[in-house]
């Protein structure tokens, strides 16, 4: 409850809970940590998160700024504590899974009440503003909120599939309510992140509705649905379509080499920039804490000078440029242990899948809230999953 509260509505509660998380897993094994230690050291799915907090610790060592490398190092400190206590708590039950999930879900909702209802106040000026590059006013950061609201409604239809989350017909219309307002909300919000995030894993969804189900007709419209669903949103959600409008003229204005305070530009322009940093230092990288003045640069050699510089909006280039393909190959390598060492487990699957989606337009693991939100829905699917069944 703290967790999910803290997503939303204060950073102080959300690092009590982590905090929580540990002591909680520590005061559990209190009479045998020892031999727990001794056993976390093989378990894969677990360690392996480690290597994240690993990487970024050695890309630092050649580092300059010093400051900025253990700013980023702090940020990930969760990927070297939360494996060790979800370790140490060992399996969730199927009761806790969903409550996680149901609490997320509905806070995500409750939070959404006051920004749709200034929506509405202000629509006229808040679709204008749209039109400018500008989002509507959310709880925290646009994007990452818009993260946890696709994440939220794509789970939460994968536990009805599965057909443990509703256990009446009135729980299962609820659930299904709140994850269709959910939608709603996030089509609203016309935040492309958190849009693509949704739509790919309510593919997910469906594939695996048909794969565990058989139900192929049911599938097949599904999938039809799934297909003309964007089409309809973007013609019936008015600040949906100034959201695309504005995205073809940003991309336009790029193309004629005028988009240095447009967001989409100032994406491809980091990009460009990044790309050429890796080609510089390819096995090591330059190191994290020297992203920064390296991007600023750069950008002002390329393109001038302006009021705000960006990192690479982009997880992959921005552990490429900090840390190279060396350190890329270890990252993503315990990044992804779950999937490597664990039985197939369709949560963790659809964890990555968002994941993954959003480190192509984000450096989404650069940001507190964003790395405590995937690394505790992740190592809950991992608790869920029968702990550390290695293959």
């Amino acid at each position: 409850m703290i967790f999910s509260v803290g997503l939303i509505y204060s950073k102080a509660l959300l690092s009590i809970s982590l905090g929580g998380f540990l002591l909680y897993a520590l005061w559990l094994r209190r009479s045998t940590l020892l031999h727990e230690f001794r056993g976390f050291a093989k378990a894969w799915p677990y360690v392996g998160l480690t290597l994240v907090f690993v990487v970024y610790v050695l890309a630092g060592i050649h580092t300059a700024d010093t400051d900025q490398w253990l700013k980023q190092v702090r940020i990930k400190l969760p990927f070297l504590l939360l494996p060790l206590s979800f370790y140490l708590i060992r399996s969730l039950t199927e009761r806790q899974f969903k409550f996680m999930h149901a609490v997320i879900a509905g806070l995500s909702m409750i939070s959404a009440v006051p920004v749709l209802w200034y929506y509405y106040q202000h629509k006229a000026e808040l679709i204008a503003a749209i039109g400018h590059g500008q989002s509507i006013p959310t709880p925290i950061d646009h994007i990452h909120y818009s993260i946890i609201l696709a994440y939220s409604s794509c789970v939460l239809l994968l536990l009805l599939a599965d057909g443990c989350l509703a256990k009446s017909r009135l729980e299962h219309w609820l659930y299904s309510g709140l994850a269709a307002g959910v939608a709603v909300v996030l089509h609203i919000l016309a935040v492309r992140s958190g849009l693509a995030i949704f739509y790919l894993g309510l593919a997910f969804v469906v594939v695996w509705y048909v794969y565990s189900s058989r139900q192929y007709v049911v599938g097949g419209i599904g999938l039809l649905l799934l297909l003309s669903a964007p089409y309809v949103m973007y013609k019936t959600v008015p600040s949906l379509h100034k959201k695309v409008s504005y995205m073809m003229y940003d991309i336009q204005q790029y193309r004629q080499g005028n988009g240095n305070n447009f967001s989409d530009s100032e994406r491809l322009m980091s990009y460009t920039i990044a790309a050429d940093l890796i080609r510089q230092q390819p096995l090591v990288g330059h190191g994290i804490g020297d992203l920064e003045p390296l991007m600023v640069a750069e950008h002002k050699a390329r393109y001038g000078e302006k009021e705000k510089y960006i990192y690479p909006h982009n997880q992959y280039l921005y552990v490429l440029v900090g840390a190279g393909f060396l350190g890329f190959i270890f990252f993503f390598g315990g990044l992804l242990s779950p999937v490597v060492f664990m039985k197939p487990d369709p949560y963790i699957w659809l964890t990555y899948i968002a994941m993954l989606a959003a480190f192509m337009v984000e450096n989404t693991l650069e940001r507190a809230v964003s790395v405590a939100f995937f690394l505790v829905v992740l190592l809950y699917a991992v608790g869920r999953s029968r702990g550390c069944a290695v293959r």
